[in-house]
């Protein structure tokens, strides 16, 4: 069976990190991108960690023509994880029509493509903000994935109806198979201080905003709202680290491609919630100082509590969420302390040279290099430079046994009872770093969670 795998928005955060999560899983990869909000040099980070470079074209989703020339050049493609779209929830209420065209004309285009080319299995980026305000629901917080559906912004609306042209095109083409991966706030970066998010413009996540305060890119963050019913008033999330969430895809994949469950959703998340003020708190303990901030409106569109239940996805595609906040908040530092300028900078030597050590840790092995195009250059060193100039001048392996009940009951057990003995944050936002605040307000938040799961 045919290991390739098309990942369109292939360089943005979550789906360069997918990339190279599938590499080092052993799949070949075709990555397109129309770099809109992202870099090509994702591409470079990902063969410096992995030794192997995906396939990459300039392609926009919404074009049909480029489309069916990827799927030409690459009849081995019998899986896609459609990531490319517009994400931003206050842009979306800014520009609703942009986002329709992009995120579901673009998906209708693609699967379009699919059908013709005989390509069966798509792993959805889907969203939490598909089930909109679920408090409104008794007993709907945390959130299982039979939460009813009722997205509060137009972002989240382009999310509910792809889901429903899969899940309609799953139904009326036997054969055809969609993981619906509702995932949570993905956070963090490469623990080698070699990868992470790096956003044009200003961001409009909490953990990009946080990493750009601390090295002094941006003044202070915005906190939309502290009139929350929360133990600080701010809204509370479900923060993911985008390895994990990289993994979940692969078990997807592995799933569909085992067992041909048609069209299924299932949640991303730690099942573990913080509030705004947690995350500041716990980042501001791993940089060591305060952090300015300064609170504003609540964003049209958003809602209190965005916290997963995880069960479904642990059970049926044996994966589970395992770095803890700490851990993340500590991979965001790296990233950001190491490359302030993201992207658009060459990585510090002392992290590529560390690469051995931790590819030794991680098992990582060595990678074969897919032939690159003549217009670039042959060594990895010549590719970055290149890369960087340009954007400085314009300005089946990773889960194999999806049914092993037994062993995933245990793993998700343990990973249950880890994460509870995880304190994540503090309490209330006063002028106290200590780690005795952060402990008291994430066991209270974590508890709290816990206590409505069924």
């Amino acid at each position: 069976m045919s290991r390739t795998v098309l990942v369109t928005g292939g360089t943005g955060y979550i789906g360069s990190f997918t990339t190279l999560e599938l590499i080092l899983a052993g799949y070949d990869v075709v990555v397109i991108d129309n770099l809109y909000n992202s870099s090509e040099e994702a591409l470079n980070r990902i063969q410096l960690i992995s030794g192997k470079r995906p396939t990459f074209y300039n392609v926009d989703v919404t074009d049909a023509k480029q489309l069916e020339e990827v799927f030409e050049k690459h009849p081995g493609i019998d899986s896609v994880i459609h990531f490319a779209a517009l994400k931003a929830v206050g842009e979306s209420s800014e520009i609703p029509t942009e986002y329709y065209r992009v995120n579901v004309g673009g998906t209708i285009t693609l699967i379009n493509a699919m059908q013709k080319h005989n390509v069966k299995n798509i792993v959805f980026s889907s969203s939490a903000t598909v089930y909109g305000d679920a408090t409104k629901h008794e007993g709907m917080i945390p959130i299982p994935e039979h939460c009813p559906i009722g997205p509060t912004n137009p972002y989240g609306r382009t999310k509910m109806m792809i889901e429903m042209v899969i899940q309609d095109h799953c139904e009326a083409n036997p054969g055809w198979n969609g993981a619906l991966l509702r995932y949570f706030n993905p956070a963090g970066a490469h623990p080698t201080g070699i990868m992470g998010e790096d956003p044009l413009g200003i961001p409009y996540n909490l953990f990009p905003l946080l990493g750009q305060v601390a090295v002094g890119r941006r003044e202070d963050i915005k906190i939309f709202g502290d009139d929350y019913d929360s133990h600080d008033g701010t809204a509370i999330r479900d923060y993911i680290h985008v390895i994990d969430l990289a993994k979940g895809h692969i078990a997807a994949l592995a799933r569909l491609r085992a067992t041909n469950p048609g069209c299924r959703a299932w949640n991303l998340g730690t099942g573990l919630g913080s509030t705004v003020f947690d995350i500041v708190k716990g980042f501001e303990k791993t940089v060591g100082r305060k952090l300015k901030y300064q609170v504003v409106g609540r964003r049209k569109g958003d809602v209190l509590n965005l916290t997963a239940v995880p069960k479904r996805a642990n059970e049926e595609l044996g994966w589970s969420a395992e770095i803890t906040l700490e851990e993340t908040c500590r991979d965001l530092w790296k990233w950001v302390s190491n490359n302030p300028q993201g992207y658009r900078q060459q990585p510090p030597q002392e992290l590529v040279a560390d690469l051995d050590d931790w590819k030794k840790q991680a098992g990582v092995t060595s990678q074969k290099r897919v032939k690159k195009s003549p217009s670039t250059s042959e060594t990895l060193s010549e590719t970055i430079s290149e890369t960087t100039s340009k954007i400085a001048a314009a300005a089946e392996k990773a889960v194999e046994k999806v049914t092993e009940t037994a062993e995933t009951a245990e793993a998700v057990g343990a990973t249950k009872a880890a994460a509870s003995a995880e304190p994540r944050s503090a309490a209330k936002h006063d002028d106290k770093i200590g780690s005795d605040a952060v402990d008291t307000g994430l066991a209270r938040t974590r508890s709290a969670a816990r206590a409505t799961v069924h």
